[in-house]
């Protein structure tokens, strides 16, 4: 064990992450890469874990210290702009942050032996898991506590596998709270394909009639176009192929603003829990294009 393994996680401190290194190895980067991957991952999965506690919640990170030796970074969590009375008081406070360091343990631990999500069991079992932990530091009694939906639980653990993407084959990171230290487990990988996969139930299809606002066209032709929906982003794949042939050979000009008058496939994936898993969209026709201020 390092010498930054050693030390005492202060119960001021949140939590820790830990990444054990070979000394004299190439890409040093690779060290700093990882930790500021695993720190993004804490920060995103803090905000699903405290969101589903109450909306209102927003959860930030605060750099407390980092020690020498291996790469250790210490990291509190602190809550800001909410307005629920029933979270204002400091004991509450007190308890979100407790559950925010537990539930990403058991989300570390579950990690450990596994390489992938094998089937939809494997997530729900976890989603019971990440209950249990807000049932033990009385998060459960909020008033508008939710359970977890299965896909956040998945994108969780796929933000972890991530994480230590950057690392070498003798590189370790660890996860580090006051009940002790865990390490993540570096073998483990998913893709968001293989969430979608295990976690689908029910597909359902629907055909529309949109006019999308250009944010970013796609000019090579192997990538999404990216419009605007509603005061919303939309990602879609262009597949009227005849249109496409003739935008990509110049016969079709676009200029900021412009919109198209599109019939569009909406595909709406739900898991088990009947939460929306994810929603794809392909644009089949391009009827036409609509200039900036028509």
């Amino acid at each position: 064990m390092s010498a930054a393994s050693q030390i005492p996680i202060r119960f001021d401190v949140d939590f820790g992450i830990e990444i054990e290194f070979k000394p004299n190895s190439p890409d040093p980067a690779r060290v700093y890469r990882s930790m500021t991957n695993l720190i993004d991952a804490c920060q995103l999965i803090d905000i699903k874990l405290a969101q589903s506690l109450n909306p209102e919640l927003k959860p930030v990170l605060y750099l407390e210290n980092i020690e020498v030796g291996s790469l250790t970074t210490f990291l509190r969590s602190v809550l800001e702009s909410f307005d629920d009375d029933a979270i204002k008081n400091l004991e509450w406070k007190k308890l979100v942050g407790a559950y925010l360091v537990k539930a990403k343990r058991r989300m570390v631990d579950y990690l450990k032996d596994r390489e992938t999500i094998q089937n939809s069991q494997e997530i729900y079992d976890l989603q019971r898991v990440i209950s249990d932990a807000a049932r033990e530091a009385r998060t459960v009694e909020l008033p508008k506590y939710r359970t977890l939906p299965a896909g956040e639980v998945a994108q969780s653990l796929l933000l972890l596998s991530e994480g230590t993407t950057p690392l070498g084959p003798d590189d370790h990171a660890k996860y580090l709270t006051p009940d002790g230290t865990v390490e993540i487990n570096r073998s483990f990988r998913v893709t968001p394909e293989r969430i979608e996969e295990v976690l689908t139930q029910q597909t359902v299809i629907n055909p529309r009639d949109l006019i999308l606002k250009i944010k970013k066209p796609d000019f090579l032709g192997d990538s999404m176009w990216e419009f605007r929906f509603d005061g919303r982003k939309l990602p879609a794949k262009v597949i009227d192929e005849k249109w496409l042939s003739e935008f990509h050979q110049g016969n079709v000009t676009l200029h900021p603003g412009d919109a198209l008058d599109v019939a569009i496939e909406e595909t709406i994936k739900y898991g088990y829990d009947k939460e929306v898993l994810a929603t794809h969209y392909r644009v089949l026709q391009v009827r036409a294009v609509i200039p900036r201020g028509e």
